[in-house]
């Protein structure tokens, strides 16, 4: 079964058996982390940001991804399992990639909100840091609004002590209202990934939808300007053409479909190799 009718089966009885199965399939190894190229719009392919995601390869049910499975992990508790699991394979595998090849992309993973509150966050990190030997300066930790408003924890606080190890703060963003919260408080956002309606408008030309999203687009990047945000990139390019119209109006890099999904951790390396290597 695919990912979007294992998906449409969640309800009730499965939604329960599958949520009191996490630390069944974590013994078991059912997860794994993939990876999600993030590529420079300029034309030349190469890859700016590889962002990890964490599926479940669900003997019943499937490959999960993460929005099926996170909220259910929420309710038992196992959300900091998880998120450590991510953040300790994905800092392995960038480490590997780092000592084969120097220049290669940064990592970017994307928390889930109750590891983001994770009063245990920072001391997780500095751990994977001593023990895979990945320079701070190559990991880019992603949060969102829903994260920063949570009472559950001190984010703010945690994203502040992370900036000043020289780890990179990304903010997911789906309009120029999210961009206020780096302002609001104070946030050290060097990075902002759009998804959502904007880019969605600009999957076609001609239409009022894609005048209107241009338009969109063009106030939030130059208010990521005056915020500092170095580089915005989207979530969601369909095809050429569509990466094309994000370009123009100043996107930097995209992820989606047309750049074929997401990878395994040796297909990142291979197409690290091919790139990197000496000819």
């Amino acid at each position: 079964m695919d990912a979007v009718r294992a998906r449409a089966g969640l309800g009730g009885r499965k939604r329960y058996g599958i949520g009191a199965g996490i630390g069944g399939g974590m013994e078991n190894g059912e997860f794994e982390v993939e990876y999600q190229p993030t590529v420079k719009l300029d034309g030349s392919d190469e890859i700016a940001v590889v962002n990890a995601v964490l599926r479940w390869n669900h003997p019943e049910h499937g490959t999960l991804t993460g929005a099926d499975f996170f909220p259910l992990a929420d309710t038992t508790g196992m959300t900091p399992r998880l998120g450590t699991l991510l953040l300790t394979e994905s800092m392995s595998d960038a480490a590997a990639w780092y000592r084969d090849f120097p220049t290669a992309p940064d990592l970017c993973v994307r928390l889930p909100t109750r590891l983001a509150v994770d009063p245990n966050l920072v001391r997780i990190i500095r751990d994977e840091f001593e023990r895979t030997g990945l320079p701070h300066h190559k990991l880019r930790i992603c949060t969102d609004s829903l994260a920063l408003f949570d009472p559950r924890g001190e984010v703010l606080d945690t994203l502040s002590v992370l900036s000043d190890l020289d780890v990179k703060i990304t903010l997911a963003v789906s309009g120029a209202s999210d961009l206020e919260l780096v302002h609001t408080h104070r946030l050290p956002v060097g990075f902002a990934i759009l998804s959502g309606p904007l880019v969605d408008g600009l999957a076609t030309e001609g239409t009022t939808e894609a005048d209107n999203a241009r338009a969109h687009l063009y106030a939030l990047l130059e208010r990521a300007r005056e915020l500092g945000i170095k580089r915005v990139g989207a979530d969601g390019v369909r095809n050429a053409a569509h990466a094309q119209r994000l370009r123009d109006v100043g996107i930097f890099a995209g992820r989606g479909d047309h750049y074929g999904g997401s990878a395994t951790g040796p297909e990142i390396a291979a197409v690290l190799d091919q790139r990197y290597s000496p000819a």
